[in-house]
């Protein structure tokens, strides 16, 4: 989408986005843009990047003070994602492949973060603006702000703000409003009963799991095993998963490069609602002693757990390069989180057709087949797509080719700073543009929300999977553009019932 491969994307100089600290109070925000996108994550970046480099006015709102410069995260880049990534610039001549032969790149959230911030000049990048909500009419759409008092007038809203989105139950409730032909506001123009209603009703999903997580440079690996007088563990073999019965645990090791990212999951239904934090005082300890003695990671931080009993004729797996993995993993390092998602939705536009949700806004799925980022680059893809199908004289995208080394190393041009906006985006358009986005995305949405739901019913249940039936699928949402229909899933509907909310 930005003009460029994945593998190839390199950082820019210094007076682009890169994810720093950009003062609020430093530049007025504009009062008219043509695309305003409200997140400034991985996402919502690349969307900017791809809409720039076409001669497109988009701006980025970020409700954070500043981009996110520091995770303890990554992400797979399935072939599905590289392509979606990719499909405007070179194509890809060279990616890793997995042992199927489906090609995949590991990539540290924080790396893939600073690339695309690094294609988004500074100046159209907005910290300490949250979207809140908006108002729309033929012409465009308002957007307003969390605890600010300036607006800003859009031809069209693209919300990219995550499984917590704050515009995600406005959107759905401007459906509501028209059902029942009433505009439902406070006061003071805020939140009127419909969203309000929505927020009850179509809350972000629970999975009922905790999660740690943690990356890990290869040299410190090596420190704490030479020093624990252990083997050294880990060897580059992509992505190595340890799975546990009794306790029910999910571990994953996964090479990306300068680091190791590891990965410990188990069941909890009791924290729905915990917020996320890392470095939690004795967690590091509470780990490694529940995976010595296979006793229940769940259970409080200074809690004895009882040991289950291993059934007869098991094993308990051999956890010691995970174990070792945390050991050599500073305690403030370690992130904890519970697995939240958002459900199918059977419209992700406002009826007026100028504002849309894209991203884990619109279809966070349930982690565990690793397609999050890639849906999210699949959207931006496809509404790209549209822009290049419905604007007059959109300009094709810059393209670059540069060595072939480490993301952050290598040289490219750098984008054109000027003349970014001189491409007109008749706001007649827009309703087409985001209403064939809608009729494309929709369906693949819903199929790959189901198809991670039952990844996490079959985590939950230690169910037997049904393998012919989940390789078909998963290759099928490997391949972008999809080819046919998803194949079918109907094994599973007598336990994980299909769920899209209707507003």
């Amino acid at each position: 989408a930005c003009g460029t491969t994945l593998e190839h994307m390199v950082l820019r100089p210094s007076t682009m986005g890169v994810s720093r600290p950009l003062s609020a109070a430093a530049k007025p925000l504009p009062t008219h843009v043509d695309v305003a996108i409200v997140g400034g994550g991985l996402g919502g970046l690349l969307l900017c990047a791809g809409l720039r480099c076409r001669g497109i006015d988009a701006h980025v709102f970020e409700r954070a003070p500043a981009l996110r410069n520091a995770s303890q995260g990554m992400f797979t880049a399935s072939t599905n994602g590289i392509h979606a990534s990719t499909h405007a610039g070179e194509e890809v001549k060279t990616i890793r492949v997995d042992r199927k032969g489906k090609g995949e790149v590991s990539i540290r959230w924080t790396k893939a973060q600073n690339i695309f911030a690094s294609h988004v000049p500074d100046e159209v990048i907005h910290c300490s603006c949250g979207g809140r909500d908006f108002t729309e009419d033929d012409t465009g759409a308002t957007l307003v702000f969390e605890g600010r008092n300036e607006q800003v007038r859009a031809k069209m809203i693209v919300a990219v703000d995550g499984a917590f989105s704050a515009l995600r139950p406005q959107i759905l409730s401007r459906h509501r409003e028209k059902r029942d032909g009433v505009k439902q506001v406070t006061k003071d123009g805020g939140q009127g009963s419909a969203a309000a209603a929505l927020m009850i009703e179509d809350p972000p999903k629970y999975h009922g799991f905790l999660n740690w997580n943690a990356l890990v440079k290869k040299e410190d690996i090596a420190r704490y095993a030479e020093s624990a007088g252990v083997l050294l563990p880990y060897t580059e073999r992509g992505m190595f998963i340890v799975t546990s019965d009794c306790p029910n645990v999910l571990a994953f090791i996964v090479d990306v490069g300068t680091h190791v990212f590891w990965q410990i999951r188990v069941p909890e239904s009791s924290k729905a609602g915990h917020r996320a934090v890392a470095g939690r005082q004795g967690l590091k300890e509470h780990l490694l002693r529940g995976l010595r003695d296979a006793t229940d990671l769940a259970v409080p931080i200074g809690q004895e757990a009882e040991k289950p009993q291993i059934p007869a004729g098991e094993t308990q797996p051999n956890m010691s390069e995970i174990i070792c993995m945390v050991g050599a993993t500073p305690e403030e390092k370690i992130y904890e989180r519970c697995i939240y998602g958002r459900a199918a939705t059977s419209t992700i536009t406002t009826p007026k057709g100028r504002v849309i949700m894209i991203g884990d806004a619109a279809h966070a799925p349930y982690p565990g087949p690793g397609q999050g980022a890639n849906m999210t680059f699949e959207d931006v893809s496809v509404l790209i797509d549209m822009f290049e199908k419905h604007v007059p004289n959109i300009r094709a995208p810059n393209t670059a080719t540069v060595s072939n080394r480490d993301l952050t190393n290598g040289t490219t041009h750098k984008p054109d700073l000027n003349g970014h906006s001189n491409v007109e985006l008749p706001a007649v358009v827009v309703p087409t543009i985001l209403c064939e986005c809608e009729s494309i995305r929709l369906p693949r949405m819903q199929s790959m929300v189901y198809y991670a739901d039952i990844a996490a019913w079959q985590f939950h249940t230690q169910a037997s999977k049904i393998k012919d039936c989940r390789t078909k699928f998963n290759d099928w949402v490997k391949t972008f553009p999809p080819e046919g229909p998803p194949p079918s899933l109907e094994p599973f509907e007598p336990f994980v019932p299909r769920k899209v909310f209707r507003p």
